[in-house]
């Protein structure tokens, strides 16, 4: 297994509010033993891994203070391999990044990435290359959009999209499902929720 570890709780200003930082990732065997570390650079953010369907390596968006986001892509055979970085070029003027999946196949990821919206930013979904550093952007105009992930089967992808209140918090999540081939967009109803 596969998990994350943080190292402090708290925040770096007097305003913001004080969240987990100082992420770094490990590997242990399923019984608990045999733990070793993946990473040693207490990032500042991280978000949730995607293994690679070889089970070889491993995909996460990591953010430190002092640089920009950025995609890694770590080797889960050899944690002394300097990760593989990402920034793929997307329409907007800040790089924001979140939630890479790799793909079935192993040759490409998903993931979301922020773009100039109507108010604020669109988080769209992209698929990226891992050969070519190709990127495809397959939504538009999703507004606030998070936890991006794949099927097993590669067909579908699944997120949600955030309504915001007057302020600009979000507030109610819904759930939609991305068809990669037709890229049609529907809202998955979920009943018995409320």
């Amino acid at each position: 297994m596969i998990f994350s570890r943080s190292r402090f709780y708290g925040n770096y200003s007097p305003v913001a509010q004080p969240h987990y930082h100082a992420w770094d990732f490990y590997a242990a065997d399923l019984d608990g033993t045999n733990i070793r570390q993946l990473t040693d650079e207490s990032f500042y953010n991280a978000s949730r891994i995607s293994v690679s369907p070889d089970g070889k390596s491993m995909t996460v968006m990591t953010e430190d203070l002092d640089t920009p986001q950025k995609i890694a892509i770590y080797s889960l055979d050899h944690a002394e391999r300097s990760a593989r970085v990402l920034r793929p070029r997307v329409p907007g003027h800040e790089k924001i990044y979140n939630c890479p999946n790799f793909m079935p196949d192993g040759k490409s990821i998903l993931f979301l990435a922020a773009t100039e919206g109507w108010r604020y930013y669109d988080y769209d979904v992209y698929r990226m290359d891992l050969e070519t550093s190709a990127v495809e952007r397959l939504t538009k105009k999703n507004g606030y959009a998070t936890d991006l992930r794949v099927f097993a089967d590669g067909k579908t992808a699944a997120f949600l999209k955030w309504r915001s209140d007057r302020h600009g918090t979000p507030v109610e999540s819904f759930l939609y499902l991305l068809d990669l081939q037709s890229r049609n967009i529907s809202l998955m109803k979920v009943n018995g929720l409320n």
